[in-house]
């Protein structure tokens, strides 16, 4: 079986001829290239997979938003490199128009004609050797004064499909892998993680309620809209982008905001004979009850012990017959200050319930990063191959 048949043979509840191995190694990759600048890196992405016996899982996002009726200015540290009208990006996530060639502040001012609103982000040297992604510093609202033009904006925001990158994806990655349909968080965590940041979120939850939920209910509309074209995507699989934390998204808000839109979701998905995941690579013991209550089908990047408190055993007895679990190897295994018997052990009790009972498709969990060790990536390759 090729890679993407053992990750689809999953979806579908069968067992594969060996456990799928796939995973993310965007930032590994972007580190290894600006570490080493005067190696030739021309060498394909795919070949390297290849080469390291892995599968890849890579996300592509499949909506896009036309902002009608808004300017846009982007400057970095005061230096205009963007200007358009009417724009077509992904609001109020604009983390791919920074330049990633210099450290600096990016700043994009939305002008509407009921006021503006700012987002910036800030880009480090740290940031450009390591290739991680720029800090956010300043959201959407972060004044009282931004609600109007965030809402002028949300109000006339279409979204539109854009289905030619996955397919482009897709043909990149032939049997060796799986691309994934990414469309926005969820709104509550839209709300928490990309609009009001987490302290404003609360206040504005409990101080404002009757314009917090005005911003849910127009975001609840805007979900609606991704998920229907999601629903007619070329993509087997599709995926809110919603990076949970029981922690702060805790039983009570998952229950009362997060749990409905994801069932809501599953079910305008499945009747497109499609299957759902969720990116929830925080801390979900709290939520060890309620996620496979969600509908979602797939749990992915499930991040275990060391990286939070939930062991992949635990989640494991609850979950094994409700949801597929996508990572369950912890990325500070595959760095140098972990003993490496550590990630054979973990490696040996994953794929042994992935050979009993299937529902698991090994990744490293969130990702690869940048002191990510290749001979350990090589190590895991070799156990599941031993599996086939």
């Amino acid at each position: 079986m090729t890679e993407r048949e053992r990750i689809l043979c999953v979806l579908e509840g069968g067992k594969p001829d060996r456990p799928p191995w796939a995973t993310r190694l965007d930032l590994w990759l972007e580190a290894r290239a600006r570490a080493e600048p005067r190696k030739d890196h021309r060498v394909s992405v795919m070949s390297i997979y290849r080469d390291l016996g892995v599968g890849r899982q890579s996300y592509v996002q499949i909506t896009v938003n036309r902002l009608r009726g808004v300017e846009l200015l982007a400057d970095l540290d005061g230096v205009p490199f963007l200007r358009e009208r009417d724009p077509l990006l992904r609001f109020p996530l604009v983390t791919d128009l920074v330049p990633r060639n210099r450290p600096g502040v990016s700043t994009f001012t939305f002008t509407t004609p009921v006021g503006d609103c700012r987002i910036q982000y800030t880009t480090t040297p740290e940031i450009l050797a390591t290739g991680t992604l720029p800090f956010l510093t300043r959201r959407s609202i972060a004044e009282e004064a931004d609600f109007a033009a965030v809402f002028w904006i949300l109000d006339r925001l279409d979204v539109l499909p854009e289905y030619a990158p996955l397919l482009q994806r897709e043909e990149e990655i032939g049997g060796d892998g799986l691309a994934i349909g990414m469309i926005d968080r969820l709104p509550f965590q839209r709300v928490l993680l990309d609009f009001l940041g987490e302290e404003r979120t609360f206040f504005e939850m409990y101080d404002e309620p009757s314009r917090f939920s005005r911003l849910l209910d127009r975001l609840e509309e805007l979900r609606t809209q991704s998920v229907a074209v999601a629903a007619a995507s070329p993509a087997v699989m599709v995926e809110h982008s919603d990076n949970v934390d029981g922690e702060m998204t805790n039983p009570r808000l998952f229950a009362r905001y997060c749990m409905p839109a994801l069932q809501r979701s599953a079910e305008a998905v499945h009747g497109s004979g499609k299957h759902l995941g969720s990116h929830m690579d925080g801390d979900l013991s709290a939520l060890l009850d309620l996620v496979p209550e969600s509908g979602v089908d797939v749990v992915e990047s499930f991040s275990p012990e060391p990286l939070s408190r939930l062991s992949f055993r635990r989640a494991w007895e609850r979950w094994r017959d409700r949801v597929v679990l996508w990572g369950c190897l912890a990325s500070p295994r595959f760095e140098s200050q972990s003993p490496t018997h550590l990630l054979v052990s973990e490696t040996r009790e994953v794929l042994s319930r992935a050979r009993s009972a299937g529902r698991i498709i090994l990744g490293i969990a969130d990702q690869a990063v940048g002191p990510t060790l290749e001979e350990r990536i090589r190590l895991v390759t070799g156990m599941v191959t031993q599996q086939g």
